[in-house]
């Protein structure tokens, strides 16, 4: 049987469920087009599930041209994350395929990762490269 939950919700608030298990890309700057994003930081949602893991993709080309067919100048990012809350350390690793060359530094970034866990929210403020391989452990 599903969880059922009950929210009283008005226009102003609006309620998001993420899967366990999951980690979201997003850019937070409300802007007047896609196009105005391009250079916005990227912050990262980590929603473990109930043994502390999380995975997510992210794609990103130049959002000019066909590069992404014709060359493939593009990045399939890939997050993967544990977590040990109690030793307060979460271990965040990425892989990249793909040719990211083409792609700027400002497009290939983040700075926020959220934590999302049984017990609450936690959220860290860092500068994160997304253009290669790396295993980043956070102390929080």
């Amino acid at each position: 049987m599903g969880l059922i939950v009950e929210e009283e919700l008005d226009l102003n608030r609006m309620l998001l469920y993420i899967k366990g298990g999951s980690i979201i890309p997003r850019k937070d700057t409300a802007r007047r087009s896609s196009y105005a994003m391009k250079y916005d930081p990227y912050t990262l949602i980590v929603a473990f599930d109930s043994v502390g893991k999380a995975e997510g993709e992210l794609y990103i080309d130049d959002g000019d041209s066909y590069e992404y067919s014709d060359n493939q100048a593009y990045s399939r990012i890939k997050f993967q994350a544990t977590s040990d809350f109690s030793k307060q350390i979460l271990s965040l690793s990425l892989s990249v395929t793909g040719d990211s060359s083409r792609l700027s530094v400002e497009q290939l970034r983040a700075n926020r990762v959220i934590l999302v866990h049984s017990k609450g929210k936690i959220e860290i403020t860092t500068e994160l490269n997304l253009s290669r391989d790396w295993l980043y452990e956070i102390q929080f």
